[in-house]
């Protein structure tokens, strides 16, 4: 299911509101996943000034995530991201999913 993402850059989102942004090196029919050189995304509060607004990303190293708290993978276009100044962005975290 996610073998066309392997060895590719991808984002993850989990139930419980996390975006894992990494290297997709391993996954199983369970959607267990393994990110290599993994960050996590934080946004900052949208309302709180320039400096803690930014999103910032949280070094993780290498991460396995259980496919039950696997909400979405997606293959992430390196050249586009590479354009983007995620400093610059402002949002809010997503909120954790009711189970």
């Amino acid at each position: 299911m996610l073998t066309p993402y392997l060895r590719k850059r991808v984002s993850v989102l989990t139930t419980d509101g996390r975006h894992i942004l990494g290297i997709l090196h391993s996954a199983d029919q369970l959607m267990n996943v393994v990110v290599a050189n993994a960050v996590e995304r934080v946004a900052g509060a949208p309302g709180a000034g320039d400096a803690a607004a930014a999103v910032e990303e949280v070094p993780l190293g290498v991460l396995l995530l259980r496919g039950a708290d696997v909400l979405a993978v997606a293959e992430l276009n390196v050249f586009e991201e590479a354009q983007v100044d995620v400093g610059h962005l402002v949002g809010r975290d997503l909120p954790a999913c009711a189970r």
